[in-house]
């Protein structure tokens, strides 16, 4: 049975343990030179945030599968490591992609019309990994309201915006 997820709550409350879909990685990792600098500033905020201690990050392991730098080439770069160490710090929490979360991606999908695997994958590992929102800029797939128990809306940052004591920024 297809049901259409309900509404979601305000985008403006106050997440504790966000799930990020890749495109919010990729956002945050394009940075300036993204295509959409709004969302790369928002994917910013939201890594911040982490890392001054607000909340934990979950993702789905698969994430650093899709952070594919250049398809084809094998050759592994400095921009590859400082990834690799990105992805090491202490504030993310990885949800494993094993056969349970599979199988709950698999039953969300059926229950509402996710095509996309992946979409579905993000989604179940946000509840495994008890994420109270997951954060997606992708609306044409998976459209913002509540899946289940996880909220699902478009990347966004709640808190006051912390002074920077960089002068530069």
């Amino acid at each position: 049975m297809n049901r259409r997820p309900r509404a979601p709550r305000m985008a403006t409350e106050r997440y504790q343990r966000p799930c990020l879909d890749t495109n919010v990685f990729i956002d945050f990792l394009h940075g300036a030179s993204a295509s959409t600098p709004r969302r790369a500033g928002i994917a910013r905020e939201i890594f911040d945030g982490a890392e001054q201690g607000l909340y934990k990050i979950v993702a789905s392991t698969m994430v650093v599968a899709e952070l594919i730098r250049d398809p084809g080439t094998i050759q592994v770069t400095g921009q590859d490591l400082r990834l690799d160490a990105f992805l090491l710090q202490p504030f993310f929490v990885w949800v494993d992609v094993d056969l349970a979360v599979a199988r709950l991606a698999r039953s969300l999908a059926g229950q509402h019309s996710i095509r996309n695997p992946r979409d579905a994958v993000h989604l179940a590992s946000g509840i495994r990994g008890e994420a109270d929102c997951l954060l997606t800029a992708d609306r044409r797939d998976m459209p913002p309201g509540v899946y289940e128990q996880l909220r699902v809306a478009e990347p966004y940052f709640p808190y006051d915006r912390p002074l920077s004591l960089d002068p530069g920024e």
